[in-house]
Order: structure tokens, then sequence, then C-alpha cells
């Protein structure tokens, strides 16, 4: 019936058929215009010249019978309305209003077919009527039928990301929203700088897996029935978290260390955006035998327990944050000594050579001494019985200047007077500096009486 055939709802026949004719009923009193292609393996040919015809009858009379609702509820927003076919009538005049009276339309169109597929708002009843047409005339109105568009449900309260939440999970996040009674599905909405995706689930959740790290998400959900959408709720923001620190350097003690106080004080670089790092300690370089595993927020540590004497061990130190650790650094070797520690000097760097006297004195088993090298020297301190035997050798090495403090346990020796003698050569060769103290051991055994 459209001469251009750009309007479908006047095209009562749009068919392919393998055969060189085709019968259809049309309606009375109308002028009709045909033509065809020919298709053959996908393609299609172009259209043949246009022709026209006009059917018999009169004027359109008969009224159209409803497909009614009776005043049915909770109908779909998107609705097929439909009515009986009438002999005389080629298409048919639809009128949809949310008035009585018709005072305003909805919807106020033809169409060749019997249905006519309207979308209408949700929550409001509306009033509906046709009537049958030919180029000859048109028949009177059907009586109005009404019907009620199911209510479209509110907007859902958004659980999970709070808002303005940070460090937020980026991997695999749980979008968590409160049900609505009356939804059949919800519209997940998630909007960052580069913009806009929405997600559709019939829960009140949804996992998204892989977001971005430390980039700005705003999140809001609709609810929606046969009724329609609700608005969207307000919208939550979050934060993801960073990502993963890469792996600090690093600084002390370094590859290969030897001589390192058995309070061992380790130091690294700090890693950009690290909130913590973890070191460990071991005895072997698979780190099957952890002797220390510390979690801290800086970037040194001095052990408070000490390593073993004169022994090897390697040390590793990663950074963390909310989004992840990084690999390892290290690890790296190192060799203790004999002395437990070296002190912070009172006002700098002593200024002369000093051998201090042990503490405690009697001791049992163990003391400490304590020296100061007022440059880097070699140093040689070692322990001799009353017959001048070298009972124990406590350090032997190039030290830095400093004020240090060592420890001898004498549990394997016999209770006695001993004497500890310092041999200390500077690195420059600018002077020597000897010096000898005793110690006395104490062995106390207790025995059971009675």
């Amino acid at each position: 019936m459209d001469p251009t055939f750009t309007n479908a709802a006047m095209m009562p026949v749009n068919a392919t058929v393998t055969d060189t004719a085709l019968a259809f009923k049309l309606g009375a009193a109308t002028k009709y215009y045909w033509r065809v292609a020919v298709m053959n393996g996908g393609f299609t040919s172009g259209y043949t010249a246009t022709n026209n015809f006009t059917t018999t009858g009169s004027a359109a009379a008969a009224v159209p019978v409803l497909v009614a609702y009776h005043a049915a509820g909770n109908q779909p927003a998107a609705l097929t309305l439909k009515v009986h076919p009438t002999a005389d009538a080629s298409r048919y005049l639809w009128q949809v209003s949310s008035l009585p009276t018709f005072g305003g339309f909805t919807v106020n169109d033809s169409t060749s077919d019997t249905t006519k597929a309207v979308a209408l708002t949700g929550g409001r009843t509306y009033y509906w009527r046709v009537r049958g047409m030919n180029d000859l005339g048109a028949s009177a109105f059907s009586t109005p039928d009404t019907f009620t568009v199911m209510t479209p449900p509110g907007a859902p309260a958004l659980v999970f990301p709070a808002n303005n939440a940070v460090n937020v999970i980026a991997d695999s996040l749980l979008f968590t929203w409160r049900k609505i009674a009356s939804a059949a599905s919800y519209n997940l909405k998630v909007t960052t700088v580069n913009g806009t995706t929405i997600y559709t689930s019939t829960d009140s959740t949804y996992k998204l897996f892989g977001l971005a790290r430390l980039t700005n998400y705003t999140w809001s959900v609709q609810s929606i029935n046969a009724g329609g959408p609700s608005a969207y709720s307000g919208a939550n923001s979050f934060t993801t978290v960073p990502a993963a620190p890469a792996a600090p350097a690093q600084v002390s003690p370094s590859s290969a260390a030897t001589n390192v106080p058995r309070l061992t004080h380790f130091v690294w670089n700090t890693a950009v955006n690290a909130s913590k790092y973890r070191l460990q300690v071991a005895s072997d370089n698979g780190f099957t035998t952890i002797v220390t595993d510390t979690t801290i927020i800086d970037t040194s540590l001095t052990l408070a327990t000490a390593l073993a004497a004169s022994s090897d061990f390697y040390w590793r130190v990663n950074a963390q944050n909310f989004g992840g650790a990084s690999p390892y650094a290290g690890p790296r070797l190192f060799s203790t000594g004999l002395v437990n520690a070296i002190e912070e000097p009172v006002g700098g760097v002593p200024k002369v050579f000093a051998l201090s006297q042990n503490y405690p004195n009697p001791f049992n088993p163990s003391t400490t001494i304590s020296y100061d090298l007022p440059k880097a020297s070699y140093v040689k301190i070692v322990i001799y019985d009353v017959l001048g035997r070298v009972v124990a050798t406590l350090v032997d090495g190039v030290q830095a200047a400093n004020r240090y403090t060592i420890n001898w346990n004498a549990s394997s020796v016999a209770s006695g007077v001993y004497f500890y003698r310092m041999n200390a050569r500077s690195a420059d060769n600018s002077g020597d500096f000897n010096a000898v103290k005793k110690l006395l051991l104490l062995h106390f055994y207790f025995r059971r009486t009675g």
C-alpha cells in the first residue's frame, strides 16, 4: 500500500517463495503496489518495475473485535495488541491513550496486520480501540478495552563496594546490592574515565574479573520487571588496589660480606608504592631452613636474636602493598663473625684504641668484651689459659673504625683464670695497639642431696 515500500507496517506481503506465483488474501477496495526480485545462491537481483492494482469492494464497515484484556492488571510495558481480522479492511488504525476520552494518544498508527507492538509506561492504565480501513472508508471504532501496566520496581540500595572505598580488590570483585521483591532482573552500570559498561543479572550480585589497578570506578544499579526499569540508584565510587610494587634493592649486608655482626643489621632501598616489606634469613639459598621471617614497614631491621657465629646465611626481601607482593630481591650470601653487634659510638668515632674489662667477671658461662677502633684496623683477639695456650680466637680480620662488642661462651672449657689479648694494626700503618686483660671463669654445679 506504500508505493515507496519503506513502511513495513503497510506492507502486507514480503515473502520468499520457490514458485512463480503466490496467493494471498488482501483487503477490499484498496490500491496495492507490487514488485519482484530474483534470488539464487545468496545473491539477489534488483527489483522489477513496480506495478499496482486495486481490489474490488466497498468502504470498510465491519467493526474489528478486540482480543480484549478486560481491565487486566500487571501487564508488560512491551505489549502486542491484537484484533480479529475483518473481511473488508486492508489496514487497521490503532489508538492507545491514558485517557478514557482518547483526548491524547500514546499510539495513533496504522498497520496492515492484525497485531500492533506498543511500548508503554509502567504503572499506568491505558485504553485502546481499533477501526478497520480501506481506500473507500473506515468502520466505526471498536468498543474500547482497558488494561494496567505493571508498576516498575524501585531502585535498589547499593551494598558493596561502599562509597569512596579504597584498595578494593581488582582481580575478582563481587558487586552486591539489596534485592527488590518485584524485580525480575537488574542492570549494573560500571563507569571509568574510559567509558561505561552495563551488565545484566537476575540476582542481587555480579562478579567482575580483571579490573584495572589503581583506577577510580563508579557504579549504580537499576531494577527491571515487565513494567519497565527503575531509575538508576545513586552511584558509589571506589578505587582499586595499586599494582604490586617492584622488588626493593638490597643494600646491606653486601653480597658475600664476611665478619658480619651476629645481630645483623639489614638495609634495603624504598620500593615505590610499597606499604611493608618481608625479610627472610635462611641457612641455605633454597630457604628451606629459615631462621628469621618478619614483616615490617621500615627499610631496615636489626636482629634481636644473634645468628650463629662464623656461619653462612642468605637473606632476601620483598615489597608488599594491598595490590600484592613483589618478587624477592636476592638471595644474598653473607658470613657472620664472632662479634655480636657494632655499637653506635657516643659522640662519634672513638678517638683512641681501647680494650675494656669483660663483663660480668667472674662469669659463667658467657661474658662480653668491648673494644674501640679509632680507625680501620686489622684486629685479632685471642683467649689464653695460664700456660699461654690458645683457648679461642674471637676476632681475626679487618674492621672499620667503631665501637664493638663480642661474646665468649666458655661452657666447653674448665673453670679458672684466663687472659684475653687484643692486637690491632691500623690499615694506614699509623700505629699498633696491644692490650691484655684477665678474666675468671667459675662453673657452678649443683648436687642433689637427700
